[in-house]
């Protein structure tokens, strides 16, 4: 006696399909910040534990030799909001939130970034 598959039986298979690639969609582009970091000329000025900061925003002065910004962080992540540098791109740039996300102050020779590991470095270890 064979059996065969039904109309019902098909339906159902392609429903999980479906339900399985959104998962893997949505899930994708989540990352895990873990601390934000400092640079200036190349070198790290300071870093910060994203898990270890309080309740309320930081606000981080970096004085270099090429100039002053402000660095406001919190939880959620990092944003420029001073620079005494002459084209402003840094502090009309969006807050960075994940990792990977950078903000650059180039006259200053400025970096600020937000270390961590994307999901599929997480789910692989």
């Amino acid at each position: 006696m064979t059996k065969y598959f039904t109309v019902t039986d098909f339906i159902v298979a392609a429903l999980i399909c479906l339900i399985c690639a959104a998962g893997l969609v949505l899930s994708a582009g989540r990352s895990f910040a873990e601390k934000i970091v400092i640079e200036t000329n190349g070198k790290i000025y300071a870093s910060y534990s994203l898990n270890s900061l309080g309740d309320k925003p930081q606000d981080i002065e970096i004085n270099t030799d090429f100039g002053k910004n402000i660095l406001r962080i919190d939880r959620e992540g990092a944003d420029m909001i001073y620079s005494d540098c002459p084209n402003q791109i840094d502090v009309k740039h969006k807050k960075i939130t994940k990792s990977g996300e950078i903000i650059v102050c180039a006259p200053h020779r400025l970096t600020v970034y937000i270390s961590g590991k994307t999901e599929t470095d997480a789910v692989s270890r």
